[in-house]
């Protein structure tokens, strides 16, 4: 990469050289890290340690630049580069050239530590499509991060539990987020998940922990999803352990014959293995998953779902099958 900044001959030499890059981040923090995720899961980080003269994101110049390679998992030795670029926007398209990739992938963390307005990013983004939107920390803030971009493929949202003193706009927000449509949606405990919010949403995809969903609600979903042939669902994965130290929740233990109440169902062997096929890339997932055993449901149209139930880890999915 370092190669490409000294020439334009060079530049095109390493365009030449179709690197295949996964995904391309701009994880906004105090510092703005660009990351690079290749096909082969090698990483490149550039660490920009801003001079902070402007609030203007498409401005931005960096005093240091630290460039970081990860391969196989092992981290190299940082390399110092005492050279400035232009500015943000030169960044991203000197990036995207060279390794001919047309998105970004926008990660906002704690705001109160960001520099740049909101304003000025969606200056600098302008005609970049958003593939993947991640933002963390709590509702007040996936409102603001949505309003400036509205219409990323795959939204993920992290954060502590929503606070129950806004109980009407956080279920507002939520139904307005829901029927969008975005190609997936991940979601940490910070997103009350309901049997109202798997309803009503349009995105085919889905990962959420520590929903609220009981055994009786998650069997009129499976009911519900064998009476509905224009449903979108691929894949839904509820996780019900809780990611945050904070909140002590009991241990959910499924109870499959309330689950599977009233549905015909095959079962298969739980050394059974099958591989379900993502039809987008998510994040840091792969393209595929292994499953073993589960619980066959067929549509009248033909369409089968499997349903998965883990009681060592509670957490419960539905793949439908192409």
């Amino acid at each position: 990469m370092l190669l490409s900044m000294l020439s334009k001959r060079t530049m095109n030499l390493v365009k030449w050289l179709k690197l295949e890059l996964k995904h391309f981040t701009v994880d906004l923090q105090e510092r703005v890290c660009l990351h690079l995720e290749f096909k082969d899961y090698d990483i490149i980080e550039i660490d920009l340690d801003t001079n902070g003269n402007s609030d203007d994101f498409g401005m931005l110049t960096s005093d240091v630049i630290v460039v970081r390679l990860i391969a196989e998992g092992e981290v190299e030795d940082d390399i110092h580069v005492d050279w400035e670029y232009p500015n943000m926007r030169d960044w991203i398209d000197h990036l995207q050239y060279i390794f001919s990739y047309n998105y970004v992938d926008l990660s906002f963390f704690e705001l109160r530590t960001l520099c740049y307005s909101f304003e000025s990013i969606v200056k600098t983004l302008e005609g970049t499509p958003i593939r993947i939107l991640q933002a963390a920390d709590k509702y007040d803030v996936f409102r603001r991060v949505l309003h400036y971009f509205p219409t990323p493929r795959l939204l993920n949202l992290l954060g502590r539990v929503l606070p129950v003193s806004h109980p009407a706009p956080c279920s507002k927000f939520m139904a307005k987020l829901l029927i969008q449509n975005f190609n997936a949606l991940y979601f940490y405990s910070s997103i009350p998940i309901t049997l109202n919010s798997l309803l009503i949403m349009n995105a085919p995809f889905l990962r959420a922990c520590a929903p609220t969903l009981s055994d009786r609600e998650l069997n009129m979903y499976v009911r519900l999803w064998m009476n509905n042939t224009a449903s979108k669902l691929e894949y839904l994965d509820l996780d019900y352990d809780s990611f945050d130290p904070d909140e002590h929740r009991p241990f959910r233990i499924f109870d499959k014959d309330v689950i599977l109440k009233g549905i015909n169902y095959i079962e298969r062997p739980i050394d059974l293995k099958r591989v379900f096929q993502f039809s987008i890339d998510f994040h840091s997932f792969g393209l595929c998953v292994g499953l073993y055993g589960g619980y066959d449901v067929t549509r009248q149209d033909g369409t089968t779902c499997s349903v998965f139930i883990r009681t060592e880890r509670p957490l419960i999915k539905l793949v439908v099958w192409p």
